[in-house]
């Protein structure tokens, strides 16, 4: 993922372009979420987008925290979406060296 990343940054010309490049994907999880505007009144399709997002989730619990309301569900949300998102990164980055072979060197 970084390295998807660092080409963008490397083919685009100045600074703030690589910085929005960077940033382009995650604008929707953003915007798309109930951060801005309750979620409830948002239409169908774009609704259950915004309530089944990371962005949301996060954002819910800690609204529900800060106001002292129930909040249990919302947390248990955000582990799962934590640690679901960290598995994937975890299988993503599983090296490329066949099963055995990761101690083995090549000699010059």
């Amino acid at each position: 993922m970084s390295w998807l990343f660092a080409s963008i940054g490397l083919a685009v010309k100045d600074p703030q372009a690589a910085r929005f490049a960077g940033f382009a994907p995650v604008l929707p999880l953003v915007y798309l979420s109930g951060a801005w505007v309750p979620v409830d009144s948002m239409d169908g399709a774009v609704q259950a987008f915004a309530r089944n997002q990371p962005v949301n989730v996060l954002v819910e619990t800690v609204r529900r925290l800060s106001d002292g309301a129930p909040a249990a569900q919302w947390v248990w949300l955000s582990i799962a979406w934590s640690v679901g998102h960290r598995g994937a990164l975890r299988q993503h980055r599983r090296p490329a060296v066949p099963a055995g072979l990761e101690h083995h060197t090549v000699r010059s």
